[in-house]
């Protein structure tokens, strides 16, 4: 008896890593932006991962369900994606954008983990050369963070960088607020935030994991970039926010509003990345 609950136990093991068994899509990894990150009018629904031009691979077992390569079609403009290419993996789907022309595996529609689907490029709406990968997991219909699936695989230990604390006073410019600020009863108040996240090894600035708010102890905001869910061809960011209630178009983080009542604020804001690192600041609201 004891001997055949260690083989199911075994078996179990064995086929729950076989199951969730991923491959790096390119073997230099340079991550260049984040999972989330502002679009100008839209979320960030992948990451990218740049280090130049190099061979694409599929992340799980897999299989080409729709391809896009413009050598086929000569008089076509690139879409925004450029060459791409989608998998299948039963529950989820990967995509692979800004590929090279005619470097897309044609010839074997099933592919392995770690199987060629083709090369990076810079093909369509792209400023260099590199990988866009996204994760959709198909139910509930979701966009998935890919730092989820290789979090062993990228080294980072540089915490986010915070570089401003802003406010509006009803409909005022900006205001930065460096340690405490007198706001006139009665106002409503908005609160903003410019903050980024860097590697090593990589001057890009990126968007941030985490953002939490706290107001006089209480958490007021938060926002998780884990994943996007899908409705009615719109992107929200858990529980519900759309991108607009995110950022504001300056790529500043929106912390909410709310009407100020005469008394003190305390005001704590905590930043991090995917790997723990993370940046906190303090500041007041003092309403008279």
């Amino acid at each position: 008896m004891v001997f055949i609950m260690k083989y199911i136990i075994l078996t179990l093991l064995l086929f729950s890593t076989s199951l969730y068994a991923v491959t790096m899509p390119v073997k230099r990894v340079k991550l260049t932006s984040a999972f989330g990150e502002s679009r100008k009018n839209h979320f960030h629904n992948g990451v990218d991962l740049g280090a130049g031009e190099q061979d694409v691979y599929s992340f799980q077992p897999g299989k080409i369900i729709f391809y896009y390569d413009k050598s086929e079609f000569p008089f076509d403009n690139y879409p925004g994606a450029g060459n791409f290419a989608i998998l299948d993996h039963n529950d989820k789907r990967s995509y692979y954008m800004h590929l090279k022309d005619n470097s897309i595996n044609k010839t074997n529609y099933e592919i392995n983990e770690g199987g060629l689907v083709g090369r990076t490029s810079d093909t369509g709406h792209s400023f260099g050369i590199h990988l866009h990968f996204g994760i959709e997991k198909k139910r509930p219909l979701e966009i998935l963070n890919p730092l989820a699936f290789f979090r062993d695989i990228i080294n980072d230990t540089i915490r986010p960088r915070i570089e401003r604390f802003l406010i509006k006073i009803d409909d005022s410019d900006f205001i930065p607020v460096f340690n405490s600020y007198r706001v006139r009863h009665g106002s409503k108040i908005s609160l903003f935030l410019k903050t980024y996240d860097m590697i090593q090894n990589n001057n890009n600035k990126m968007g941030v994991y985490k953002i939490t708010c706290y107001v006089n102890n209480e958490k007021f905001r938060e926002y998780i970039f884990d994943k996007l869910i899908i409705k009615n061809n719109y992107y929200y960011l858990p529980p519900g926010y759309v991108f607009d209630e995110v950022y504001y178009e300056k790529k500043l983080y929106i912390l909410g509003e709310f009407p100020i009542e005469k008394k003190l604020y305390d005001i704590e804001i905590v930043v991090e990345d995917y790997y723990n690192n993370s940046a906190k600041i303090k500041r007041q609201l003092v309403v008279r």
